[in-house]
């Protein structure tokens, strides 16, 4: 749910006032703006059990008045939001997220600090804190007290989705290779070298992607499978030297850009030690391609620009670039 969304910000009421109140903002509220969305929003803050939606995706745990600048600051959302780090986990991913979700014109070296920003906010959330500072407000409030753990971790689940839609809504209208890049960048910051647990918004950032490229990556797996067997021929029929190695360059360049985009998948497999399938066949498809060339051919310079490129584009996979490295003496 978006903060300038929230029943709270609709009748202008705070997590400390108490049911007599927010009835009166409610009456307040459909006399000088929308009747229908106040009238909405008294039931969801008054009802215990619909009140703790509208908790969640608030701002728990900040003082009421600093609400207010911290909604003002939406006016006009910048790279300074990301600053701010004052706030509760829970209150900083959905304020960081409302200020994201209004930026215009971001760039893409910027977009790897709001993804991680909000991806680490998202780690910090302590299901039995939230509880807590909710309770905390509601015996201020005099609302019932919240015991049930589970509707607290349901709502955090909700609040994930509504994250991962706003992360996801702005890397999509990057070119593929502007999202692969971002995406491979920010992996690089929170794996590095290491296989470190992947943050969970941003792991599913990933999932998402995968499924978005798989057209992409078969088309350009179908053009590899093709140049293959035009370099096999043209190998067959004696073609010259020169126009092999063209074909050859527009084999290798085709390779990179499948590899491109493949880079996040191969990282956010690593890092839960998984393999990625579709690499080890592109790969091993090279591999073999020089192999065949040397062994039926003799055309060692081919060869070694072909099993040079492994190392170099697989790089992310390790699994691949150790048994390359043992046949380049061939």
């Amino acid at each position: 749910m978006d903060l300038l969304k929230n029943p709270f910000h609709i009748l202008g009421a705070t997590t400390r006032d108490d049911k007599i109140r927010i009835m009166d903002l409610a009456e307040e509220g459909s006399l000088l703006s929308d009747e229908n969305e106040c009238m909405d929003a008294q039931p969801t803050l008054t009802r215990p059990q619909n009140r703790i939606s509208a908790e969640i995706a608030w701002l728990p745990g900040v003082d009421p008045e600093h609400v207010d600048s911290l909604l003002k600051q939406l006016d006009a959302p910048h790279q300074n939001l990301l600053n701010i780090t004052d706030l509760p986990p829970l209150a900083s991913a959905n304020f960081r997220t409302a200020g994201f979700s209004r930026l215009t014109n971001i760039a893409s070296a910027n977009l790897m600090e709001w993804i991680l920003a909000i991806a680490n906010d998202y780690e910090k959330i302590s299901t039995e804190e939230v509880r807590n500072t909710l309770n905390e407000e509601r015996e201020i409030s005099s609302f019932p007290q919240i015991t049930d753990l589970s509707v607290i971790t349901a709502e955090i689940q909700k609040q994930r989705h509504y994250y991962s839609q706003i992360l996801s809504s702005v890397i999509n209208n990057l070119s593929v290779t502007e999202r692969a890049r971002t995406l491979t960048l920010t992996l690089e910051t929170v794996i590095g070298n290491s296989n470190n647990r992947c943050p969970i918004l941003i792991d599913g950032l990933i999932q998402s992607y995968e499924v978005q490229v798989e057209n992409d990556l078969e088309k350009k797996q179908k053009i590899i499978e093709a140049q293959d067997e035009k370099i096999r021929a043209m190998v067959n029929a004696g073609n010259s030297e020169i126009s092999l190695q063209q074909h050859v360059d527009s084999l290798l360049q085709t390779v990179k850009e499948w590899d491109t985009i493949a880079q996040p998948i191969q990282l956010s497999k690593r890092s839960r030690g998984e393999r990625h399938t579709a690499s080890f066949e592109i790969a091993g498809q090279v591999r073999n391609l020089a192999v065949d060339i040397f062994n039926d051919y003799s055309k060692y310079e081919i060869s070694q620009k072909l099993l040079n490129l492994l190392p170099d584009v697989f790089a992310e996979v390790p699994e691949i670039v150790e048994p390359i490295e043992k046949i380049k003496g061939i």
